[in-house]
């Protein structure tokens, strides 16, 4: 018999291979197991698991509870943080308007989401990335290229002071409105490495054209994350793509609330995967016109299906209100 010891900072943990056991049913029509099971597991980020239950997310924003998920076994589409497939390294001053997102978790920082910087002080992401906590638990890293390296000149971290979540989005995934904008304590300082973003007034002259996404998230399935920036090359598609891939978001793109990108001509194809929700999708001769941000990518990494993402060409009111 060997004695188990409680963890001091379950924050360590978090996407780090971990391992569930017990004598349960293997299976909903099953009986229970004779054999003690085990698997592997990871832990996730608090808002991936307030938008499954609902009903305990108050015990879940007081940390009184921990939330695992299998990304590898996976088969419905998107749970919460997407990220890029195939793609290749992003270059220093390349795409000086993404944020790396991150959420305090038992006293330590964690990478969460993306975002865009849109004025000094204001940065665009996804509201989903937002719901779980309170600003106060919230700071971006503006200027980064390599997530866990050390910081370079150009770096900035900044804690955020207000979330402006879209009033009419709702926690769930078949939601809408799926866009926040978030406040710094302190403006980003601009160098060759932190600049602002600038909303693309017309998205369709952009259809299949190629545009840019981006992110630091897994590269394959079941594969690891990167630490330097992914890129990539995509097209936006016909909503006729979207609403067959994502059923439960149909009305909301018919409504031309999202946009689907899907690389048809890659080789191999690119797409997104787990950890880059509310990063930028970019277009233009220069990728510096700013279609959409990630609500949508492929939780199985699937790079020959589309990605989804908010059309902010819709929300030009809306912004205008908040920055």
């Amino acid at each position: 018999m060997v004695l188990v010891r409680i963890a001091e900072n379950v924050g360590q943990y978090l996407f780090k291979e971990c391992q569930i056991s017990g004598w349960g049913r293997t299976n909903k029509n099953e009986p229970l197991s004779n054999t003690l099971k085990k698997a592997f597991t990871k832990i996730v980020p608090l808002f991936v698991c307030t938008q499954e239950y609902t009903q305990s997310k108050e015990r879940m924003e007081q940390a009184n509870l921990t939330c695992v998920l299998d990304y590898a076994a996976i088969n419905s589409t998107d749970k919460s943080v997407k990220r890029i497939v195939n793609g290749q390294n992003a270059m220093m001053f390349e795409i000086p308007y993404q944020i790396a997102l991150q959420i305090r978790i038992y006293g330590s920082w964690r990478y969460c989401c993306s975002g865009t910087l849109l004025t000094p002080d204001k940065v665009l992401t996804a509201a989903h990335c937002l719901e779980s906590s309170t600003a106060n638990n919230y700071r971006v890293i503006v200027g980064m290229l390599n997530l866990f390296g050390p910081p370079t000149e150009f770096e900035q971290t900044i804690y955020v002071s207000k979330i402006y979540i879209h009033e009419s989005f709702l926690i769930d995934m078949t939601s809408s409105h799926d866009i926040a904008v978030i406040t710094l304590a302190t403006s980003a300082i601009l160098n060759k490495n932190v600049q602002l973003a600038r909303i693309a007034e017309n998205v369709k002259q952009y259809y299949y054209r190629d545009c840019q996404i981006s992110g630091w998230g897994y590269i394959s399935y079941n594969g690891p994350v990167s630490n330097i920036l992914q890129k990539a090359l995509t097209k936006i598609v016909d909503i006729i793509v979207c609403s067959q891939k994502y059923q439960k978001n149909k009305v909301a793109i018919e409504q031309a609330n999202y946009i689907c990108v899907y690389d048809y001509t890659g080789s191999p194809p690119s797409s997104t995967c787990l950890g880059d929700s509310g990063s930028p999708l970019l277009c233009g001769p220069e990728k510096n016109e700013l279609v959409g941000i990630l609500k949508s990518g492929q939780s199985r990494c699937e790079a020959d299906s589309p990605s989804m993402y908010v059309n902010l060409s819709l929300y030009r009111d809306w912004l205008a209100d908040k920055l």
